[in-house]
């Protein structure tokens, strides 16, 4: 049985990749344009399939967009002033950099 990748070729499936990826910036730009919580709910998986399936080259920068739209989202929905939303999406930054720390750092040079 042949695999997905030799079915519809390298190229194909890193477009789509790509597609995904410039589909949820794109959700994202109009998200924070409307102000719509919703709509950076709606990017944020998108983005995420991109940096699951690419987490050994640029995967760990592009969590850095999902983390952005999970916390922009929050922002957005549950606080009302400028430095509330601030809070937030520091710390989705902060989340992330924690995530990429663990993930980037092998776990023999953390223990020291």
């Amino acid at each position: 049985m042949a695999s997905l990748a030799t079915l519809l070729g390298w190229t194909t499936i890193a477009t789509i990749l790509w597609s995904l990826l410039a589909l949820s910036a794109g959700i994202t730009i109009l998200g924070i344009a409307r102000r719509a919580w919703s709509l950076l709910i709606a990017a944020a998986p998108l983005s995420l399939v991109f940096s699951a399936l690419a987490i050994l080259s640029i995967g760990p920068l592009t969590l850095l967009l999902t983390f952005l739209q999970l916390a922009g989202a929050t922002a957005l929905r549950v606080t009302t002033n400028r430095i509330g939303r601030l809070f937030v999406v520091l710390g989705g930054v902060l989340a992330w950099i924690v995530l990429v720390a663990r993930l980037l750092v092998p776990s023999w040079l953390a223990a020291r």
